[in-house]
């Protein structure tokens, strides 16, 4: 009976080190977490200020050739969901007309994730894009000068064009 009690003793003796140990765990991760992030906001700060200091950066174009309208800039909420819904909010928002190409699949949402910012359409565009081309749809965009329309934001889902 002596013993089962000893036994007993040290059960409970272990839980209590490994709720200790468990409590002590979550606040140092918690504190971690907490540097990390502070730490990216840091290296962050530092990259956007050395990217402002750069003799070539004033001298940088870009090599993309942007449609008319799509240079806008567009304040974005964080967003997770279809990506038709951004790209259809888009096209309103530029004068732009949104067209869908080839057969959907019914089965198969195409979920993208779009952090809180301005940016400009053709970014938003492209990133959305970049989410969803290792599931072989693509997004076109094109102007159409003589229409009604400033152009065409065009989802093709692998219909081939």
């Amino acid at each position: 009976m002596v013993m089962s009690g000893c036994q007993s003793t040290s059960v409970s003796g272990n839980s209590d080190d490994k709720a200790y140990i468990s409590k002590e765990l979550e606040t140092t991760l918690a504190v971690l977490a907490e540097k990390a992030v502070a730490s990216k906001k840091i290296a962050q700060a530092h990259t956007v200020a050395m990217a402002r200091l750069n003799p070539q950066a004033k001298k940088y174009t870009p090599n993309l050739n942007v449609p008319e309208g799509l240079e806008r800039i567009i304040p974005m909420n964080a967003f997770y969901g279809k990506a038709e819904e951004p790209l259809q909010l888009i096209a309103q928002l530029t004068d732009y007309e949104y067209k869908e190409f080839g057969a959907k699949n019914n089965t198969e949402t195409l979920w993208v994730k779009l952090q809180a910012n301005s940016r400009s359409a053709i970014d938003i565009v492209d990133d959305i894009s970049n989410q969803i081309d290792n599931r072989g749809v693509d997004v076109h965009v094109w102007e159409t000068p003589n229409e009604h329309k400033k152009g065409v934001i065009m989802i093709n889902y692998g219909g081939g064009l």
